[in-house]
């Protein structure tokens, strides 16, 4: 039980830990020098974005595909790779609804192992505009931040998972871990459209590894 009490520690937002504070940034993650893979095949390794896949990409050029990495602070918690930096981000109101539901169900026992900068990737539009995260009575110290407008998200497979038998694990080892193929609705908690959701579209695999089945 203690790994489920960090799990839901640490994926609530930084102003709920604290206080009733108006809402800040979400709680979610980034990614490092790793193989992207579009339609089966590798297209880049080290890289900051690359082109989405799909008509998006054509038609605007500002949706592309970023490395997403999870810092656990009492502020914010998500980035993506810019410049070679992390930078701060908040999804938009306008971000693909079902991708946004779906990113901020998948399990944490699948998120906390793979949220290293090497598998999570958000594609979607980084936006220019800096805004700061508001100041309350004993939340987090302001912060700057960018929104990010989510069209898409998805892991490399295979995946590492926390084992079901780790409940008293405060801190994940790789004997605490196993591989698993791909995802599939079990890693997601429940959300409005859940039982319609095609885990294919959030999952790619690596070339070398084992394919989503």
């Amino acid at each position: 039980m203690l790994l489920l009490m960090l799990l839901s520690f640490l994926f609530v937002r930084p102003s709920e830990r604290t206080c009733e504070c108006p809402p800040a940034p979400t709680v979610e993650v980034a990614v490092q020098n790793s193989a992207a893979v579009f339609a089966g095949e590798v297209i880049a390794e080290d890289f900051d974005f690359v082109r989405s896949e799909g008509g998006n990409a054509e038609n605007n050029p500002q949706i592309k595909t970023y490395r997403f990495v999870h810092n656990e602070t009492s502020g914010i918690t998500s980035f993506v790779i810019v410049n070679g930096k992390e930078q701060a981000i908040e999804f938009h109101r306008d971000s693909d609804p079902v991708a946004l539901k779906a990113f901020r169900a998948l399990s944490a026992r699948v998120l906390l192992p793979n949220a290293h900068r090497r598998k999570v990737f958000l594609v979607g539009s980084y936006l220019p505009a800096v805004k700061v995260t508001r100041s309350c009575t004993g939340c987090a110290a302001p912060e700057e931040y960018r929104e990010f407008k989510l069209v898409n998200w998805f892991i490399t497979t295979p995946i590492k998972i926390v084992r079901a038998d780790c409940d008293n694990c405060l801190y994940l080892r790789e004997e605490h871990l196993r591989t698993k193929s791909n995802l599939d609705l079990n890693d997601f908690g429940e959300f409005e459209g859940r039982e319609n959701l095609d885990v294919r579209r959030f999952q790619r695999g690596i070339k070398g590894s084992s394919r989503p089945r």
